[in-house]
């Protein structure tokens, strides 16, 4: 009993951690511009809380990412809050090759949250075709 409480904490402070990410994002920015240093802001919030830094979360192949976030203990909700997270500062980054690279990341966490929960998700994948309409204008540009 005593571990299954222990885990609960553990869940619920990485939910929180997540989301004081993604708090810290919105405040850092404004409108559809990237506020100074946000990316700062954001990579330090991540390496707090899961000891990840944005940059291994933007490049590491799907199994170092899927690795870490079963040493996290994160759950399939923990990451598509973290593919969320992505696809909101893709919608506010202005470097056009910048937003493919947080589109294309939150996809791939998208469908690890899907694979790892193993349960089909209507929402997660209306994100994930939004994603690809946005991808699409992206690279037609």
């Amino acid at each position: 009993m005593q571990q299954r409480d222990l885990l609960k904490d553990e869940i619920e402070r990485l939910g929180g951690a997540i989301g004081k990410a993604i708090a810290r994002l919105l405040n850092t920015t404004s409108g559809n511009q990237p506020g100074a240093g946000w990316e700062q802001v954001v990579n330090d919030e991540l390496w707090e809380a899961l000891g990840l830094p944005l940059e291994t979360l933007l490049t590491a192949e799907r199994e170092e990412l899927l690795q870490v976030m079963i040493g996290q203990k994160m759950t399939p909700v923990h990451i598509e809050q973290l593919a969320d997270f992505l696809r909101e500062a893709a919608g506010r980054e202005d470097r056009p090759e910048q937003q493919i690279l947080l589109f294309e990341r939150a996809i791939l966490l998208y469908d690890i949250a899907a694979a790892e929960s193993g349960d089909y998700s209507f929402s997660r994948v209306e994100k994930e075709q939004e994603i690809q309409q946005q991808l699409s204008r992206l690279r037609r540009s």
